[in-house]
């Protein structure tokens, strides 16, 4: 912020600006806590994140949000006293929120996969399973882990053998 003040100012170190009246003031430091920055946070975020950060967003205002936030008002956002249609919700929260839900499913994958493993007693069936367990494992990791692909390679493999030697040392159910 500082960079641009000075840019607002004339070269010879005077504070008259091309800007009058309000467009001036905007820039002051006293209202700097007025000033939002609508710069995406989506750089540093994976794909999973992104999507479910989206759909956090629509779907809970649209079914839940509007109704227990309050409008941010048209004072607060525009100036006036009047009731606005803008609804702010927290980025600290809703990161939080997805941090939790991606580690919840990271976490659950490996171990709902030995769990249907282990009641499929038809060895076809079973490889069938482990195969496509691998390729939700492969998914879930480039998706959420933003891994190389050799990462994913390797993280893969070690998952599929894991799998492997759960199945050929007879674990399963006998039903």
């Amino acid at each position: 912020m500082s960079t641009f003040q000075q840019l607002l100012e004339k070269p010879d170190g005077s504070q008259e600006s091309f800007l009058r009246g309000y467009e001036h003031t905007t820039w002051d430091e006293k209202n700097q806590h007025d000033l939002v920055s609508l710069a995406s946070d989506y750089g540093n975020k994976d794909a999973l994140s992104k999507f479910i950060d989206k759909l956090v967003r629509e779907v809970y205002h649209k079914h839940l949000g509007h109704r227990l936030h309050d409008p941010v008002s048209a004072l607060e956002a525009f100036g006036n006293d009047q009731p606005g249609s803008m609804f702010y919700y927290s980025d600290r929260k809703i990161t939080t929120t997805i941090d939790a839900l991606t580690t919840i499913l990271s976490s659950a994958l490996p171990a709902l996969s030995a769990f249907g493993l282990f009641f499929i007693e038809d060895p076809l069936a079973k490889l069938l399973a482990i195969v496509a367990c691998t390729f939700l494992f492969s998914s879930v990791v480039t998706l959420v882990a933003k891994a190389t692909r050799a990462e994913c390679f390797g993280a893969t493999a070690a998952f599929a053998a894991v799998l492997v030697v759960f199945v050929s040392n007879g674990v399963g159910c006998q039903c």
